[in-house]
């Protein structure tokens, strides 16, 4: 059967975001991933496993349906929302390739907890994910 990485990420997205990095978490959360025009070059979207990689768990409850929730701040229009809970087969490292990927689009202070990866073989102990002290 293969061991699963669980992985949980909750971020800001920068206001100056570019449209086509907004355009390909909007694909994800609408379980439509794709790589829109305009969207700068990057190893995770070259990864065998990208479109999968965000797209399966056993997380899903009433409130969430699915493991990407991507959405905008009602009380400030410019700022996009995301949340992922997810769990895959990370054998090929697409969650780090992803987190190298959007890193320097989230909105976040040097040190900032954004979330965890947990492998299902490490007995419970979680890498946590934090936003990189020097920036992105």
């Amino acid at each position: 059967m293969g061991n699963y990485t669980e992985m949980f990420f909750r971020a800001e997205l920068r206001e100056d975001a570019a449209p086509a990095v907004v355009d390909a978490l909007a694909g994800y959360s609408q379980g439509e991933p794709r790589i829109p025009n305009g969207l700068p070059e990057h190893e995770f979207f070259r990864a065998a496993n990208w479109r999968t990689a965000l797209a399966m768990g056993e997380f899903a409850t009433p409130t969430n349906p699915v493991p990407v929730q991507f959405w905008i701040d009602e009380g400030n229009p410019d700022q996009w929302r995301l949340i992922i809970h997810c769990s895959a087969k990370n054998y090929n490292r697409e969650f780090e390739k992803f987190l190298d990927w959007i890193m320097p689009y989230v909105d976040a202070q040097p040190g900032e907890f954004l979330g965890y990866t947990l492998y299902d073989e490490r007995g419970g102990q979680p890498s946590l994910i934090s936003y990189p002290a020097s920036g992105a």
